[in-house]
């Protein structure tokens, strides 16, 4: 198992162990963008990623359900700056986003932002993903 080099002293990494019995020969430390080549190639079997990351789009790789709750959910929130906390105007167009953007768009739209061409643009990506959700 490979994970990055904070993982394995966590509370997190505990509590997987005891939820799920995990045992592996061995834990090996990484930095994130290693990980997962390193996973898709076969040098490691599991990797503790980040379920937003592209690289999980880009290596089709599985993402597990933690269907006993051991990690605490990571969900992303909106907060606004206290003087742009009654601008209409930016509430409004952030509106159609909430709740809007499941992990899977969340990955592909990371991954075609870690491009070099047009397309990877933030224009062009913020464009695609709001395409994606349906919204204007």
């Amino acid at each position: 198992m490979a994970a990055d080099y904070e993982f394995f002293s966590r509370p997190e990494w505990a509590g997987l162990q005891k939820a799920y019995g995990l045992s592996f020969r061995a834990q090996r430390q990484m930095q994130p963008d290693f990980m997962y080549a390193a996973v898709a190639s076969g040098e490691v079997d599991v990797i503790a990623g980040y379920t937003s990351d592209g690289l999980i789009a880009k290596y089709d790789l599985v993402v597990l359900d933690d269907n006993k709750h051991a990690i605490p959910p990571y969900d992303a929130i909106v907060l606004l700056a206290p003087k742009r906390a009654n601008d209409a105007a930016l509430r409004n167009a952030l509106q159609p986003l909430l709740g809007r953007i499941d992990g899977a768009a969340m990955r592909e739209a990371n991954l075609r932002a870690s491009g070099n061409d047009a397309n990877s643009s933030p224009d062009a990506v913020a464009k695609w993903l709001g395409e994606k959700i349906g919204a204007k």
